[in-house]
């Protein structure tokens, strides 16, 4: 069984930017074993509160959160690091 890397994409409907980043994450699974996990902030009261002004956020497992804006170079550097880590 091989392992991924799980990443959370804290989100909303209609936000072109957290579009732009999941079309990203998509690209970069022909590279990296990703395991994405969609979160819309609109849904949860603290995710709400926490994120509203800063998505998309990633949280990218035994990494940080990569806060906007979101440049390719810098996530996909960001996603192989912590996939280094669990090697």
């Amino acid at each position: 069984m091989s392992r991924h890397l799980h990443v959370t994409l804290y989100m909303k409907a209609n936000c072109p930017l957290c579009d732009e980043l999941k079309a990203d994450l998509a690209e970069l699974q022909a590279e990296i074993a990703l395991e994405i996990t969609e979160r819309n902030i609109e849904a949860n009261e603290e995710d709400f509160c926490r994120f509203r002004y800063l998505i998309p956020v990633l949280d990218i497992e035994g990494g940080d959160l990569l806060y906007p804006p979101h440049h390719w170079d810098a996530v996909r550097n960001a996603l192989n690091s912590a996939w280094q880590k669990m090697q």
